[in-house]
């Protein structure tokens, strides 16, 4: 969250038409504390997904928060062409949260099989 309120207060994050614009430009609070707040719920998202228990795996969980969030992403992904920095910095962090939930999802799938296998023999 620090890199989005970061890369939103540069002035060459931001696209202008003109030396104007660039001029008149003033940095906005709201819009950059939106997009804060989502990342910090996704975190949260991410956060209970893996230290949650609830009776299931940490590799369904991992797979259950990773179904939520893939359509998520898709969905910011097509604000990032128009889009100002922080809002690509925000995509990346979604995958970098997808990430995270992949791999422990693919770890606990791993350990579940090692599990299963040394029972079996």
């Amino acid at each position: 969250m620090g890199a989005a309120f970061w890369i939103s207060r540069r002035r060459d994050s931001y696209h202008f038409a003109s030396a104007a614009e660039r001029a008149a430009w003033r940095w906005s609070a709201p819009p950059v504390a939106f997009v804060c707040l989502l990342m910090a719920m996704e975190a949260l998202l991410v956060w209970v997904v893996l230290v949650g228990g609830g009776g299931w795996p940490l590799w369904k969980r991992a797979l259950a928060g990773s179904a939520m969030l893939v359509p998520w992403t898709m969905l910011s992904a097509i604000f990032v062409l128009h889009g100002t920095g922080y809002i690509a910095w925000h995509v990346l962090w979604l995958c970098g949260l997808l990430a995270v939930l992949l791999v422990s999802a693919l770890g606990s799938l791993a350990m579940a099989a090692r599990r299963w296998m040394r029972r079996c023999s």
